[in-house]
């Protein structure tokens, strides 16, 4: 180096490398302890130095000068300029102390000492000022990779114990045990690796001279916190945590797609038939038959396939072991109702489709009363909970023996106005539906404490203006009403409980207030199907998927037949979500070959296959929907592939087509389409009207956080 000048007991010098000036410093230190038993300060740094009359200024001079006046006795103090400058030297270390505020220097100067045989360790003292001292203690001790160590480890054990517990037949209180021990050693393993760490020597203390000239590397002091160790113990656990449930999962899948084994707890009510004389008894049948299936859903043990599924047998040549069979079941309950002017006779079996054996059938004659009708509903269902041997809860037993109406007239229009409704659902034809709504309301006339009814009557409006056929408020105002009277009557009437959800969903957008609703209808009425469905579908939109998929799970082995296109529409849905693009094809095809007229069902694999590239197979989906309804997915659907494929003024004449039908087909979902139709906009040069598109979606946007 160049020697450049005294300055009192000290002396200034100039080198062409960071590296000359710290071998420098290093052999003069030494020389001055092996030959002078002197002990001398050196600071360097890397920065401007200029000559002006024979002196020498500038930022590497103050800062270098400054360095010195804080070092300990026989040390080196660089600042982090030469650090950086010698990191890839292997014979030189350094160690980082902290950020430090020196004199007449206008920023702060991240300080390493120079670690080596020799050389001191530092005194951090008040007066030097460092700040982020500490970081640099934890860095230097190897806190944060034994901590890390320490975590994986823990975690590692905590899921070896299940493994442990199928080997040996452990005490049930060791999983908590073994954690407590876990969690207190924590802070004795942080305490151990803050004071003590490895050497040639044997163990040290961090604080010792020997600790300061360790020539191990921060893994090696530490055993066992090497990156190879943390990352391969972190490898262990992820694929110990995901491999139990990817076998859950596979398992799942069987039960999707109809592979369960028959429970043995599993029971379907076929429609019962009418034997009246007149045969005109039907609607009165099918409501016997309905709230014995209502009454059996409520018991939690067993499991009930839906009303809609079983619909499908109704009148069937089918034996009981094929009925058994598809639904998956174990039981069937057949029955038969004979009404006439004040008598009432209604036979039921219990058969098992195992063998086609009837495991109990009896006779129940009764008065035309509701309570005689109640009554014998109540004893097919105690019967049935005996001949399965059920577990069932107090709140279970009351269930049971819940009365809806003294009202024979009552309940008589009731069961008419619930085959008026089901036929709207069916055909959605108006007299039907001013039919229902009419004995819905001569019902409550007969008697206004009747809960179903008001359930009955709110339901034909929700049905209506979900199928559009008028969006006038004030039903939608009624239905809520309905179902909060129905609910003020009977607390525990999961109906209700599911409309207002679906009001509060569908219509006033409350997805918390529908959570909370669809959750206590299935607290009720556990396997009321249309509750699953309805909650797994505001979890699929919430993006809680886990939770979506185990309430479609629970319901599958419930859904059968024309429920079906439901239940596999969500699940394309849910693996659309997760990007498992195959599976979501899978259930999407599912559906339409139940409904080939699924219009939502061509429009979705359209898009299972546009995300998997899948392009010339999805402009045959879109044209077969396009055929189907040519409005809006079948457009859309071609839209997008004539823009993925360049062909941007075909592009343009559907995004046309489809604006052109459905003015309004904006929404908080779609807005991204219109900035599709912009790209495709600007791509054919038409850039004023793509700007107005974006002023369109920017306007709706903003309305929508202002209504939010």
């Amino acid at each position: 180096g160049t020697w450049l000048k005294e300055m009192g007991d000290g002396a200034m010098a100039q080198f062409s490398s960071a590296m000359d000036a710290v071998n420098c410093s290093i052999e003069i230190q030494e020389s001055a302890r092996g030959k002078l038993d002197a002990k001398l300060r050196i600071g360097i740094h890397l920065g401007d130095v200029t000559v002006e009359e024979d002196d020498v200024h500038g930022d590497g001079v103050n800062v270098a000068s400054r360095l010195e006046s804080i070092a300990d006795p026989g040390g080196v103090y660089i600042s982090e300029s030469i650090e950086k400058a010698i990191k890839g030297q292997t014979n030189v270390k350094a160690k980082y102390l902290g950020e430090i505020h020196l004199k007449n220097v206008a920023y702060g100067v991240r300080t390493y000492a120079l670690q080596g045989v020799g050389l001191p360790v530092p005194v951090v003292r008040e007066e030097k000022k460092l700040s982020g001292h500490l970081w640099a203690e934890v860095q230097r001790r190897g806190i944060i990779r034994a901590g890390a160590t320490y975590v994986v480890l823990l975690l590692l054990l905590i899921l070896l114990v299940p493994y442990a517990e199928s080997l040996i037949d452990l005490p049930k209180w060791s999983a908590t045990a073994l954690l407590t021990v876990l969690i207190v050693g924590l802070p004795l393993a942080i305490y151990l690796a803050w004071n003590y760490e490895r050497s040639p020597k044997g163990f040290v203390r961090t604080t010792s001279r020997e600790s300061w000239q360790n020539p191990y590397s921060t893994s090696q002091r530490k055993p066992l916190t090497s990156n190879f160790v943390i990352v391969g113990l972190a490898l262990i656990i992820i694929a110990m945590y995901i491999y139990p449930r990817y076998l859950s999962s596979s398992s799942e899948d069987a039960a999707v797609s109809s592979k369960v084994n028959i429970d043995d707890k599993s029971i379907a009510v076929i429609p019962f038939a009418d034997m009246s004389q007149q045969g005109d008894q039907q609607y009165f049948a099918d409501g016997v038959m309905e709230d014995i299936l209502t009454r059996l859903q409520r018991i939690d043990e067993l499991r009930v396939i839906s009303r809609t599924s079983v619909e499908q047998f109704r009148n069937t040549k089918k034996t009981s072991s094929e009925i058994g069979s598809e639904l998956k079941v174990k039981y069937l309950l057949e029955g038969s109702v004979r009404k006439s002017e004040d008598q009432i006779m209604i036979t039921a079996q219990l058969i098992s489709t195992v063998d086609d054996s009837h495991i109990w059938a009896d006779d129940f004659t009764t008065e035309y009363t509701t309570r005689g009708i109640f009554d014998i509903q109540r004893k097919i269902a105690e019967e049935i909970v005996g001949q399965l041997k059920l577990q069932i809860t107090p709140e279970e037993v009351s269930q049971l023996t819940t009365l809806g109406t003294e009202s024979t007239d009552a309940y008589d229009f009731y069961l008419r106005g619930k085959q008026y409704a089901q036929r709207y659902h069916n055909k959605r034809e108006n007299l039907d539906y001013e039919n229902a709504v009419d004995l819905y309301r001569r019902a409550l006339e007969a008697d206004p404490n009747f809960a179903l009814a008001y359930a009955g009557w709110a339901e034909v409006y929700y049905r209506r203006n979900f199928f559009r056929q008028f969006l006038d408020e004030q039903p939608l105002d009624s239905m809520l009403i309905l179902c909060n009277r129905a609910l003020k009557i009977d607390p525990s009437l999961a109906e209700a409980y599911t409309l207002r959800g679906q009001y509060h969903y569908y219509i006033t957008n409350s997805r918390s207030r529908a959570l909370e609703d669809f959750e206590e209808a299935l607290e009720i009425k556990p396997n009321f199907t249309e509750a699953m469905l309805q909650l797994a579908d505001i979890h699929l939109w919430d993006n809680n998927l886990s939770d979506c998929f185990k309430i479609l799970i629970k319901a599958s082995p419930l859904i059968k037949g024309s429920e079906l296109p439901e239940l596999y529409m969500k699940f394309g849905l849910l693996y659309l979500s997760v990007g498992d693009y195959e599976k979501a094809e899978h259930y999407f095809n599912e559906v339409i070959k139940i409904q080939p007229d699924h219009v939502l069902a061509y429009g979705d694999l359209a898009h299972a296959n546009r995300c998997q590239g899948k392009f010339a197979q999805n402009m045959a989906i879109a044209e077969k929907l396009l055929a189907i309804n040519p409005e809006g997915p079948a457009l859309y659907s071609l839209a997008i592939i004539n823009m993925m494929n360049g062909n941007y003024q075909e592009s343009e004449k559907y995004f046309r087509q489809l604006y052109s039908s459905s003015p309004d087909v904006i929404s908080i979902q779609g807005y991204q389409d219109k900035h599709m139709y912009s790209y495709v906009l600007r791509q054919n040069g038409k850039e004023e009207e793509a700007q107005q598109n974006l002023i369109e979606v920017q306007d709706f946007m903003l309305e929508t956080v202002a209504l939010k």
